[in-house]
Order: structure tokens, then C-alpha cells, then sequence
């Protein structure tokens, strides 16, 4: 059995059940994007006043040029964008 789990054969009477995200980790993006760390730890983008949107905007910025994060590029860079857009709607900060 262990062999055949270890090479994908499952047994159709009984499939394996699928991780499903759910939570707060699960958002991405968007208003519905949380705040990894920092004194925001937890709140949403939506949530954010112009101050800490600026904070954020230079944590991403920072994260963006680091060579050694460039897993994280695309995470990076879509986070950046819905800060800017945050800042852009929210704020009428169309200047930085």
C-alpha cells in the first residue's frame, strides 16, 4: 500500500480529500489582502489608513529590488499594485 500511495495510485472508492485554503491566509490581493506583519498584522488592505499604505508601499518596493526575493517577485508586485490602487482611489495619491 505504501508503495502504491508513494507512486500515485489511489483507490477511486475512497478519492483523497483536497487541502482547501480557507481563512485569512487564503486572501490575496484586492481590499481582501492581509497584512502579513507589523503593527497592521492581520488587517486588510481595506482597513489601512494613507500612512501605513505608505509603509507598506516601501516595504514592497524594497522587497521588489532584492535579488534574494525574487521567489516572491509576482506576490510582490501584485501587492504593490493594490497598495498603489489603495493610495490612488482612497487617497487621490496619484504622485507616487
Amino acid at each position: 500500500i505504501g508503495w502504491a500511495k508513494v507512486n500515485g495510485y489511489t483507490n477511486a472508492a475512497t478519492p483523497t480529500p483536497q487541502r482547501v485554503a480557507t481563512g485569512e491566509r487564503s486572501a490575496r490581493g484586492g481590499d481582501g489582502m492581509v497584512m502579513p506583519f507589523g503593527r497592521d498584522k492581520g488587517k486588510r488592505l481595506a482597513e489601512l489608513d494613507e500612512r501605513s499604505l505608505l509603509w507598506w508601499k516601501g516595504v514592497y518596493e524594497r522587497d521588489i529590488a532584492d535579488d534574494a526575493k525574487a521567489n516572491f517577485l509576482a506576490r510582490n508586485q501584485a501587492a504593490l499594485d493594490a497598495v498603489n490602487e489603495r493610495l490612488a482611489t482612497d487617497f487621490g495619491r496619484t504622485d507616487l
